[in-house]
């Protein structure tokens, strides 16, 4: 029997679940046995998965569960833990030599466990088989149009702290009324640059902006493939980042270019938000941002511009993020144990191709 324990999430903020109590019916009815953990902050509530059939135990009860356990989460691992015995399912952020990843893999190397990266489970293809990415760009572009908004009418309470909303009507309803406000004191739509549009992310962001009647400048790696840094982005009010971050990525903007007197761009969402990555493409800030505390002021001069990175946008709206991504990686869960689902095979293989360059 295949037992995998859905874990509470340590990060703050964090709402989403990688597991619908949907899905885990559906495992349930297969044979699996699935556990879940007590969690205040989860979009779904735990009656619900123990309605379904699910066991349910305390918090950070997982540590001390067998090592055949499949773990399943999303964001870090407590850094207390100094080795991890388990098979663990969850977003690493270790294999492309970010910040940290060899103390990480150590953990893993100590206790006998493995990492199964949600990053890397992909198709034959090289199609991530589940993402939040349509919801990150979508959120990415809602919180960059709203600081905007903030910026005409000199109001930067908003963004000063931001938090989940109860589904997109309500995220819509708010950012609709920002956006009429804003207008009635400027009479120009915000100008808006997309980079990397034709996947997930871009799609979603470009989604949320033509709801708002704003067409955009849309790029993709053809447009960006060796002309950085890309000057054109300084004429634009908003400039939301939704490529994918890869080793031949040239910047896109440079330090020098943040205090440049003339530049209209007073917004940046970097969706794709890997500050800690040597392929970051945009090497103008170090950190990420948080939920409260969504904004890095990068200008040094009166001429604004905002920051927003925060690594878990989809958090905006966990329901409807969190529904979608559990429907995508059923599929990939309900393989587990078998020796010929591809996608695990081939997360698995990159996890010990990574584990190996710590020897």
């Amino acid at each position: 029997m295949i037992r995998i324990c859905l874990r509470a999430e340590t990060k703050k903020f964090e709402k989403r679940s990688p597991l619908s109590p949907e899905s885990a019916k559906t495992l349930i009815d297969r044979g699996f046995h699935i556990y879940v953990e007590e969690s205040k902050e989860r979009c779904f509530d735990i009656d619900c998965f123990r309605s379904v059939g699910c066991s349910i135990i305390p918090s950070d009860a997982w540590i001390d569960l067998p090592s055949d356990f499949y773990i399943l989460g999303l964001k870090e691992l407590p850094e207390t833990l100094s080795k991890l015995k388990h098979k663990h399912i969850y977003f690493g952020h270790a294999f492309k030599e970010q910040v940290g990843w060899k103390k990480l893999l150590e953990k893993y190397k100590r206790g006998g466990g493995s990492l199964i990266d949600m990053e890397f489970l992909t198709s034959s293809e090289g199609r991530r088989v589940a993402a939040f990415g349509y919801w990150a760009g979508y959120c990415g572009a809602a919180l960059a149009v709203m600081n905007w908004c903030k910026q005409q009418l000199n109001d930067r309470g908003f963004l000063s702290f931001i938090y989940s909303f109860k589904n997109r009507d309500t995220l819509s309803e708010e950012l609709n009324k920002q956006y009429a406000l804003a207008r009635k004191r400027t009479a120009s739509i915000p100008s808006v640059v997309v980079i990397g549009y034709k996947g997930r992310c871009g799609t979603g962001a470009t989604d949320l902006l033509s709801q708002l009647g704003i067409t955009p400048v849309l790029w993709d790696i053809e447009d960006t493939k060796g002309k950085g840094p890309l000057i054109e982005t300084l004429g634009q009010n908003i400039l939301i980042n939704c490529s994918l971050v890869m080793p031949d990525t040239e910047p896109f903007l440079l330090p020098e270019h943040v205090n440049t007197l003339d530049r209209k761009l007073s917004v940046i969402c970097d969706v794709s938000c890997d500050p800690t990555s040597p392929y970051n493409p945009l090497p103008i800030y170090s950190k990420t941002t948080t939920f409260n505390n969504p904004i890095q002021s990068l200008s040094k001069n009166d001429n604004l511009l905002d920051l927003i990175a925060i690594d878990h946008l989809p958090s905006l709206l966990p329901l409807e993020s969190s529904l979608d991504f559990s429907d995508q990686l059923l599929g990939t869960l309900l393989q587990l144990g078998q020796n010929d689902c591809y996608e695990l095979n081939a997360a698995i293989s990159k996890f010990h191709a990574v584990l190996a360059m710590l020897e």
